[in-house]
């Protein structure tokens, strides 16, 4: 068989057998085969487009060559983007940790500022309570003396002399 034509419609070649010469012959790239009255076979490629096999081979190695360097592209594209996200995962977990170390480190200072306030608010507050009892104790005592000095009086008896 001699396949030098491609039917479009099919998708399959045409076999020169199966229609005449004189219709290969009259018709030019695109352009459907011409009424067919001298010969007619079973199966008809009347009013398809066809394109020579040659022509239709270098179509599809050129569009081979071109999705090929698309695929090459588009493989390129994905590489960039993935090598890019890679980096972006290792930069986000490198973001994580140095923010977590400042959040320990802020805490660390508040943590310490917070102690020393509370030192010193318990010194206050010791110092305030010291000073306090001791006045408190004192206090009582000077009250203790004063009562005792009171019992004394009462307790003593007073003479007065006239003379």
């Amino acid at each position: 068989m001699n396949f030098s034509l491609f039917c479009f419609e099919e998708e399959q070649p045409i076999c020169l057998g199966c229609n005449s010469v004189e219709a290969v012959e009259a018709f030019n790239d695109l352009d459907p085969i011409p009424d067919l009255n001298k010969k007619k076979s079973k199966s008809s490629h009347e009013g398809h487009y066809v394109k020579s096999i040659k022509q239709v081979l270098t179509q599809a190695l050129k569009d081979k060559l071109r999705i090929k360097n698309e695929l090459k592209d588009s493989e390129t594209k994905i590489t960039t983007a993935v090598t890019y996200f890679s980096g972006l995962e290792e930069l986000f977990l490198e973001q994580r940790d140095l923010l977590l170390k400042k959040l320990n480190a802020d805490f660390e200072v508040i943590l310490k500022m917070v102690e020393k306030r509370r030192a010193e608010m318990t010194h206050q507050i010791n110092s305030a309570y010291n000073t306090q009892l001791e006045q408190a104790v004192n206090l009582k005592e000077g009250l203790q003396a004063i009562y005792s000095t009171i019992q004394k009086i009462k307790a003593a008896e007073i003479r007065v002399d006239i003379d």
